[in-house]
């Protein structure tokens, strides 16, 4: 064990060296000078492809967003299509259904995980519940950006970018060349994702909205549970 009582210069200067280690992002894309970003953030926010990176850093955007949507998820290991239907208000509440699993958490609610059949309730986030489906509850968002980083560095060559229209919304797709194929990812403009097309799964937006007035938000993120 260290000694405690090392001098506070001294471990200010370790902290520093391995807390604050910076990484310089090119910004040319966007017609920015480079910014210092801290090094875990610069190895997330670029994959070394410009075409990748556009849609990387859109993705980025899903987690303080404000929409409705409901998606199509085809699990290939076993031929298994289930609905998904998620709902954010910015930070403060955030529901997700995936088949008859209800996800509710945000800065303004404790997190729960429910079944719509029962209507029963438990503390916290169980992302096991839905496994073998091969996604998590943040699908559209966070898991998102992880998947195509990913595939970003696993690419056998350039991706390409392309502007689609899915469940109502103007998206921008990259489809990435991958050992055996391509691995797809489309986003709408608040960042939300639209379209995944990898070798496990097939995650599909059937309807989105960038506001809560619709039945749909308005049901996920109330008290109610079970379907009626």
């Amino acid at each position: 064990m260290r000694d405690a009582t090392v001098a506070p210069v001294k471990r200010l200067g370790v902290a520093l060296a391995v807390g604050v280690t910076m990484a310089l992002v090119p910004a040319c894309m966007e017609g920015k000078r480079p910014v210092l970003v801290p090094a875990a953030d610069a190895d997330q926010r670029s994959t070394g492809d410009a075409a990748i990176d556009v849609v990387l850093r859109r993705l980025e955007l899903a987690e303080t967003a404000t929409f409705e949507a409901r998606y199509r998820i085809h699990t290939l290991l076993g031929d298994t299509v289930t609905t998904a239907e998620a709902a954010k208000e910015g930070l403060k509440q955030r529901a997700v259904r995936v088949g008859d699993v209800l996800y509710r958490d945000g800065t303004e609610r404790d997190p729960v995980t429910c079944s719509t059949a029962t209507g029963a309730c438990e503390p916290g986030l169980d992302d096991a519940q839905i496994a073998s489906l091969m996604v998590t509850r943040t699908f559209f968002s966070t898991s998102a950006v992880a998947r195509l980083g990913q595939v970003g560095r696993v690419a056998s060559g350039p991706a390409t970018l392309e502007d689609r229209e899915l469940g109502g919304a103007a998206v921008v797709c990259v489809t990435i060349p991958v050992s055996g194929g391509s691995t797809t990812f489309c986003a709408t403009p608040e960042g939300v994702l639209a379209t995944y097309e990898g070798a496990d799964t097939r995650i599909t937006l059937l309807e989105y909205r960038t506001d809560l007035t619709d039945g749909l938000g308005q049901r996920l993120l109330s008290g109610a549970v079970a379907e009626s």
